[in-house]
């Protein structure tokens, strides 16, 4: 049995992320360009001017000053050392660039580690044996890539990951599962602080280790609640549309021979920016989905098994159907 969550042991972790978050940003800004750790616009940018990238520096600094804080149990400090690692490995991107083949092999041994220990942990999971093992794993790779790939407009990750922290904060209190409740307010704490140096106006991006670490701790997150009882159907639903445009993308790049692992700007986001000409309105609409999927989530938490899984293909089926829809307007083959 879960003991239950208090109030103050979320809220108190949560506001000292933001806190930290505020203060660490400017001055991990300051730090990536005194060592020309920039992003430099290209033809596959969003943005036109050169900005400081390895700002996810600052969001672990704040998610582990509100760890530090509060009462963890060991699935979420094993979330939080899976996390780190990824989040070493984008910073070493960020700075020297690594190769495709190492930083799928760093994912896939961190993941494979973070399932195994979570898993290890639990008498009654929800996903048994090598197949639920694999699919943890390979969600948890899958997940970590979308986030990475998304992260290319002011504001968007920001959106994804508030909602989601949010998200697991309501499905921990709800369910008095402590440490999916602390992971959703910490990693939405550090965004909110994160924010506004990044949105409207982006004067830092999240970088490799940013995308890394809350792709990482989110997918991690989803693992944890999924082996504390919470429904598969329900835990994927905030990731909907990072994982809907990703996967549409690599399809249609896939049918035409490009190569799956080249940069491009060929996600819907990206179409619908450039259609749009605003990030934040982009940026917005995504929080917008993402906020809906979560709430139909939330909506079927407790219901029936065959209620959960049609409203969760509901979901995705719509989800899909927008992302097709955005390309398709655009003139660009699904």
């Amino acid at each position: 049995m879960f003991s239950e969550v208090s109030f103050g042991d979320v809220v108190k972790p949560a506001v000292l992320s933001v806190s930290v978050a505020l203060v660490a940003t400017p001055l991990v800004r300051h730090f990536m360009l005194k060592f020309n750790i920039v992003d430099t616009p290209n033809e596959r940018s969003s943005h036109s001017v050169v900005v400081p990238r390895g700002g996810g520096l600052a969001i672990i600094i704040a998610v582990f000053a509100g760890l530090a804080i509060s009462k963890p149990g060991q699935p979420i400090v094993a979330v939080a050392a899976a996390s780190l690692l990824l989040g070493i490995v984008g910073l070493m991107d960020d700075h020297s660039g690594l190769s495709a083949r190492v930083r799928l092999l760093a994912q896939a041994a961190v993941g494979a580690g973070l399932c195994v220990a979570l898993l290890a942990q639990q008498s009654d999971v929800g996903l048994l044996g090598v197949a639920g093992l694999t699919v943890g794993i390979v969600g948890f790779i899958g997940f970590v890539n979308a986030f990475n790939f998304m992260d290319g407009i002011n504001g968007i990750s920001v959106a994804q990951a508030v909602v989601t922290g949010v998200f697991f904060v309501v499905v921990g209190i709800s369910s008095e599962l402590p440490d999916v409740a602390l992971a959703g307010a910490l990693i939405a704490g550090a965004f909110v602080g994160f924010a506004p140096f990044n949105t409207p106006v982006a004067f830092i991006f999240l970088g490799d280790a940013g995308s890394y670490f809350a792709g990482a701790w989110l997918a991690g997150v989803a693992v944890l609640a999924a082996t504390q009882g919470v429904p598969v159907e329900v835990v994927v639903l905030p990731g909907l549309f990072y994982i809907a445009d990703t996967l549409v993308t690599l399809v249609a790049r896939f049918r035409r021979g490009a190569p799956i692992g080249q940069s491009h700007r060929e996600h819907a986001y990206q179409m619908l920016t450039d259609r749009i000409g605003s990030h934040i309105a982009v940026s917005a609409l995504v929080g917008l989905g993402v906020a809906i999927t979560a709430t139909i989530g939330l909506a079927v938490l407790n219901a029936e098994p065959a209620v959960r899984a049609a409203s969760a293909f509901v979901a995705a089926f719509a989800t899909i159907a927008v992302v097709v829809t955005v390309r398709t307007f655009n003139g660009t083959s699904s």
